[in-house]
């Protein structure tokens, strides 16, 4: 994709309009909005910048500069071996003190994903303070997209989603050939399955977000011979994904279940889809639970794109593309369904969620200042700028705070005199601890909580402190042996 046209502004800045006017050769070089996507996406990614990690962070970095045979295995027992390209990085900053690194390049990603889906509602023919509200109000009300930020050890599903918005804004404009798109979406898939599903919801949703009929004639072209082709990788990294899963439980890499096992029993399925996944879908702006309130504002913003999408396209275009969003947005995770209930997994169906909501606030928003062009541009932009507020006050408070807090009272606890004899650890209930929020769809989680991620934090911070080969230490119920044990639950309710 050439960058240089990626910043080239579009002089058409409004959907419907045929108006044009002046404007300066700087704007002409240069697109205002992209920029601005660019850095609002940027913002929240900044605010959760620290030496800190989470939950399985302290884990993934012990093991792969310890265990990263063991690690490989894991990954190919899920199906995403492109993920283990994630050691490299791992190994270049290998020590706690160099986790900030980690959080900036992510925030640098959350721009640029930002940024990709603000391209790929400028090729449906989007004005750019429209294309910017979508884009960059995307990944500040998803959670999931929040989550990729975020976590460390989801860096690599955050390329893997960044590269399925650009295969989709490939397909769109129909200037490439469309197996190039498969291929980079069938290398998001062996990734992180999930995320390549993005890309695809974007261009399933092309019907109710397209601004020019030219759009909906490029995506209607799509329909049948360049989607086959198109999809012959994807199918193809379908297949090395799920016969990796099938290799790994045969050679006992990972168990046989969860997400290693497909559409076990039905009826369990389909409730866990209505009662938790169904839900989780319509969680925005907040991991902390779906307020009545906030879903029927959410129905109501969605059915005002719908209505608009009714009146300019015609039905059946509707229809398969609420069919192929539907698809693409759950059948991952309704077939792995005893374990994928959370947002980095149903992040596909959070997006689809979020562009509808988005399309309608967009909507009534033009509506309301049709005579009034500035006033327009204005309420799009105050509207993007609260939203990636709203998502960087999240990632700080209900992120980064509780995070920094509980690795910086774990390391005033483990002198290197408390390294030396360190034999034994006591976990922290979820529950109890003074970290903050209660866990809620992984915010608010203590790496405390469990053994596998707080005996390895503890490792490294041993090893930070000049102390290494610490054995892995044994959870206990209770301290008693003080000398010997590190309580987690004392440390952090102290």
């Amino acid at each position: 994709m050439d960058v240089q046209r990626l910043f080239v502004s579009n002089p058409e800045d409004r959907e419907g309009s045929d108006n044009s006017h002046q404007t300066s050769p700087w704007s002409r070089r240069l697109d205002v909005f992209a920029v601005l996507s660019f850095f609002l996406g940027l913002i929240p990614g900044v605010a959760a910048i620290g030496n800190y990690g989470f939950a399985d962070d302290y884990g993934q970095m012990a093991l792969t500069n310890h265990q990263a045979v063991g690690w490989m295995k894991s990954m190919v027992g899920c199906g995403r071996p492109l993920q283990i390209l994630a050691l490299g990085v791992w190994k270049l900053f290998p020590g706690i003190e160099d986790l900030w690194i980690y959080h900036a390049i992510a925030a640098l990603a959350g721009g640029v994903l930002a940024w990709v889906l603000y391209r790929f509602m400028k090729a449906l023919g989007r004005s750019a303070p429209s294309a910017a509200l979508l884009g960059a109000g995307t990944v500040a009300l998803v959670p999931g997209l929040l989550i990729q930020i975020a976590w460390l050890q989801m860096f690599p599903f955050l390329i893997a989603t960044i590269g399925s918005v650009i295969a989709a804004t490939m397909l769109l404009e129909n200037k490439r050939r469309p197996w190039i798109a498969g291929f980079i979406i069938g290398c998001a898939w062996l990734c992180y399955q999930p995320s390549a599903l993005v890309g695809v919801v974007l261009i399933a949703a092309t019907p109710f977000l397209a601004a020019k009929d030219s759009a909906v004639d490029s995506w209607r072209g799509l329909w049948w011979k360049r989607l086959v082709e198109s999809l012959a990788p994807v199918a193809a990294a379908g297949a090395i994904s799920i016969l990796m899963v099938k290799v790994a439980v045969a050679q006992h890499w990972a168990k046989a279940g969860g997400r290693h096992q497909f559409l076990g029993n039905l009826g369990h399925h389909l409730h866990v889809w209505f009662h938790a996944q169904l839900p989780m879908a319509f969680r925005l702006w907040s991991p902390f639970g779906l307020s009545h309130r906030a879903f029927f504002v959410e129905l109501a913003l969605g059915m005002v794109c719908v209505i608009n999408a009714l009146r300019r396209r015609r039905v059946l275009d509707l229809v398969i593309a609420v069919v192929v969003m539907a698809i693409a947005s759950y059948l991952l995770a309704f077939a792995t369904a005893e374990i994928d209930v959370d947002s980095r997994a149903l992040v596909a169906s959070q997006v689809a969620v979020a562009i509808l909501v988005l399309c309608g606030l967009n909507q009534l928003v033009e509506w309301a200042t049709r005579r009034w062009r500035v006033a327009t541009t204005g309420a799009l932009v105050i509207l993007s700028v609260v939203f990636c507020v709203h998502a960087t006050i999240l990632l700080n408070h209900d992120w980064k705070r509780p995070n920094d807090l509980e690795l910086t009272l774990v390391s005033d606890a483990l002198t290197p005199q408390k390294c030396e004899h360190l034999r034994y650890i006591v976990l922290a209930p979820s529950q109890t601890n003074a970290l903050g929020p209660a866990e809620a769809n992984e915010f608010g989680s203590p790496t405390s909580k469990a053994p596998w991620m707080a005996q390895k934090m503890v490792q490294l911070i041993c090893v930070s402190k000049g102390v290494t080969n610490v054995p892995l230490p044994h959870v206990v119920p209770t301290d008693v042996e003080p000398s010997t044990t590190l309580d987690f639950a004392a440390i952090l309710n102290h």
